[in-house]
C-alpha cells in the first residue's frame, strides 16, 4: 500500500508543480522503500522542479537506473556547481553517463578529466572530446600514459597524447618512463616510435637526469643512422656522451657510424665488438674461439641496454667464432654460432698502432714489399715518437 500512496504521490509531482514548494513538499514521499521505476520519475520530477540535491540523494540511494541522459546530464552540470562535490563518485558516475550517451558539455569534461579511470579506449575518446572543447587535458594525459605504458598498449594515438602530455609540462618521472620504454622498443625490440621521443632524450640528457642506459644509446642509435643531419653542435654534444661511455667501456659497434663526423676514443678504433639482444635480468655468457684453435674461452658479460657486448682486437684476416648463452630462471637459450673476421682497414687520419700492424699484414697478404715497407717504417717512426712523449713516471 505504501509503494502505492508513494507512486500516486510522485505522478502528482510530475505533472504541475510550484518549484518554490516542491521541495518542502516532496518531504512526504517515503524515499527508503521506491521501485526503480518510481525512483527514476522521482529524479525527472526533481530535476525539472530544479531540486538537484535531492535528485542526486535519490541517484545514490538507487542508482541511476537507467535514465533519460538529457536528465542526467542536466542534474550533473548543476551538481558541478556545488561546493564540495568536485570529489564525488557518485557524480563521476553521472558525468560518464552523460557522456557516454553524448550528453556532456565542457563542465562534465573537466571533471571527467580529473578524475575518470577506465579502459585506454575510454580514456581516449574523454581526452579528444577534451580537445574539442578545449578543457584542459594535463591530469588525464599522465594516467593515460600510465595506463598504456602498464598494459604495453601500441596505439598509434598514445603518441599524440605523449606530445601534448609534454607541451602540457608533464611531470618529468612520467615522461622519462615514456622515453625510456620507448627507448627500449627501438634499441632492443628494433620497433619504429615516435621520433619526439629522441627530443626528450635530449633534454633529460642535457638536464643531467638519471636515466636508463637504454635511452642514451637509443638516442645514439638512431642519430648514428642519420650523421649527415647533424649540426656542429649536436655533433660536438654526441661526441661528449660517447666519449662518457667509452671511458666506462660501453662500447658498441654502431657507434663507428660516426667516425666520418668526429675521432672516436682510442678504445672504439681497435676493437670490433659482438652483440646479444636479451633480457636486462638474464645471466648472459659468451664463448669464443680465435681462428681454426679449439681452445674455447667463456666470459659472463654485463647488461648495458638490454644489450650485452664484448669487444675483440683482430689483427687484419684473424676471425673469432662465438656463441651466447642466455640463462632466465630455469629456461636457457642458446644462440647461432657467429664467425667474426676483420678485413678492414682504417685509412683515416686518427689510425693507431693496431691499425698500422694491420696494414703491414694487409701488404703482407696482397704480396706487396713495397707498401709493407713502407707501412712498417711509418709504424716505427710512430712507435719511436710515442716513446719519445710519453716518458715513463
Amino acid at each position: 500500500y505504501k509503494k502505492k500512496l508513494n507512486s500516486w504521490i510522485i505522478k502528482y509531482f510530475e505533472k504541475s508543480y510550484d518549484k518554490e514548494n516542491y521541495l518542502a513538499d516532496i518531504q512526504i514521499i517515503d524515499t527508503d522503500d521506491l521501485d526503480e521505476n518510481d525512483a527514476v520519475r522521482l529524479i525527472y520530477a526533481s530535476v525539472d522542479n530544479n531540486a538537484y540535491s535531492f535528485a542526486f540523494s535519490i541517484i545514490k540511494q538507487y542508482a541511476i537506473c537507467n535514465a533519460n541522459s538529457g536528465k542526467i546530464s542536466e542534474l550533473a552540470r548543476h551538481m558541478l556547481g556545488f561546493a564540495g562535490t568536485e570529489d564525488d563518485d557518485e557524480l563521476t558516475q553521472l558525468c560518464e553517463y552523460a557522456f557516454e550517451n553524448k550528453k556532456y558539455n565542457a563542465d562534465i569534461l573537466e571533471n571527467l578529466e580529473k578524475r575518470f579511470n577506465g579502459i585506454n579506449e575510454q580514456m581516449l575518446d574523454i581526452w579528444n572530446a577534451c580537445k574539442d572543447y578545449d578543457v584542459f587535458t594535463g591530469d588525464i594525459e599522465e594516467r593515460i600514459v600510465a595506463q598504456m605504458l602498464f598494459t604495453k598498449s601500441s596505439d598509434k594515438r598514445l603518441t599524440d597524447v605523449f606530445d601534448s602530455y609534454v607541451k602540457n609540462g608533464g611531470h618529468r618521472t612520467v615522461i622519462a618512463a615514456y622515453a625510456a620504454y620507448n627507448a627500449f622498443m627501438y634499441f632492443v625490440k628494433h620497433r619504429e616510435v615516435d621520433i619526439a621521443v629522441f627530443d626528450v632524450i635530449e633534454e633529460l640528457i642535457m638536464e643531467k637526469r638519471a636515466i636508463p642506459d637504454v635511452c642514451v644509446l637509443a638516442y645514439l642509435k638512431y642519430y648514428s643512422l642519420r650523421t649527415g643531419e647533424l649540426t656542429e653542435s649536436k655533433s660536438r654534444f654526441i661526441y661528449e656522451i660517447i666519449k662518457t661511455l667509452c671511458a666506462v667501456d660501453k662500447c658498441f659497434e654502431f657507434y663507428k657510424n660516426y667516425s666520418e663526423v668526429f675521432a672516436l676514443p682510442y678504445n672504439m678504433t681497435d676493437r670490433t665488438f659482438a652483440e646479444y639482444a636479451g633480457n636486462p635480468d638474464s645471466r648472459v655468457e659468451i664463448h669464443y674461439w680465435f681462428g681454426e684453435s679449439s681452445n674455447e674461452y667463456t666470459e659472463i658479460l654485463s647488461s648495458c641496454g638490454g644489450y650485452f657486448v664484448k669487444g675483440f682486437t683482430l689483427f687484419y684476416s684473424e676471425s673469432v667464432r662465438y656463441y651466447f648463452v642466455e640463462e632466465i630462471g630455469s629456461e636457457t637459450r642458446k644462440s647461432d654460432i657467429f664467425h667474426m673476421q676483420n678485413n678492414v682497414i682504417n685509412k683515416s687520419e686518427t689510425a693507431g698502432r693496431f691499425d698500422s700492424i694491420n696494414k703491414i699484414l694487409s701488404a703482407r697478404q696482397q704480396h706487396d714489399p713495397a707498401e709493407m715497407k713502407k707501412c712498417m717504417y711509418d709504424y716505427c717512426v710512430q712507435d719511436y715518437v710515442t716513446q719519445q712523449i710519453f716518458k715513463p713516471m
